[in-house]
């Protein structure tokens, strides 16, 4: 059966008429300033699907123009085993490496996550309601993928409320499914993917 690969988007902003020829996608700034949010940092973050994305794009491209830059969209994909439109499991993380939350997993799966989201929680003296509700603390996500079955996951995708409004990132905890990755652009750009600092 052929792999199946979700779709990544990102961007960057840069100075002068043409992009450089060389750059390295670690850490967008998708408007996160002042809302308390952290991600993970044991894997890159890209926007994921639709929701939120155009108007975080559209804040981004608004965003550089007061700033006097240009932005560049760069998309990827990244493999992720078997695709299904049925809800995940917790017994399918072999087959399929990628979860949508809250609404594509089953009833067990967000149980089970909920209850080891809550044991990190305790761990660190924070509180939230993931996955019902978006979160401030999702660099969890970064102990919570050491944990079998989620070991397994290439990329897990979840929604956060970012300073301009609630957009679906997805986090790819394994770089070396990442391929594709291009510049939206019509000058030759080499892009290369690196962990956050």
């Amino acid at each position: 059966m052929a792999e199946s690969a979700i779709g990544l988007k990102t961007f960057f902003e840069f100075g002068g008429r043409s992009p450089p020829e060389k750059v390295t996608i670690k850490d967008a700034d998708f408007f996160l300033e002042g809302t308390g949010v952290k991600l993970p940092r044991s894997g890159i973050t890209f926007l994921y699907g639709f929701k939120g994305a155009q108007l975080l794009l559209g804040n981004a491209i608004q965003r550089s123009m007061q700033n006097g830059t240009e932005l560049c969209l760069v998309n990827g994909q990244a493999v992720v085993g078997k695709y299904s439109v049925e809800k995940q499991d917790l017994s399918t993380f072999g087959e399929f490496r990628f979860i949508n939350l809250p609404n594509q997993v089953n009833s067990a799966t967000k149980k089970d996550l909920r209850k080891r989201w809550q044991e990190l929680l305790e761990k660190y003296a924070l509180e939230d309601d993931f996955p019902r509700r978006t979160s401030p603390h999702m660099h969890l996500l970064d102990e919570l993928v050491m944990q079998d079955p989620y070991s397994k996951l290439t990329a897990i995708a979840y929604e956060v409320e970012t300073s301009v409004g609630i957009a679906q990132f997805v986090t790819v905890f394994k770089l070396d499914h990442i391929h594709d990755v291009e510049a939206n652009s019509i000058y030759p750009v080499k892009v290369s993917v690196e962990l956050p600092d």
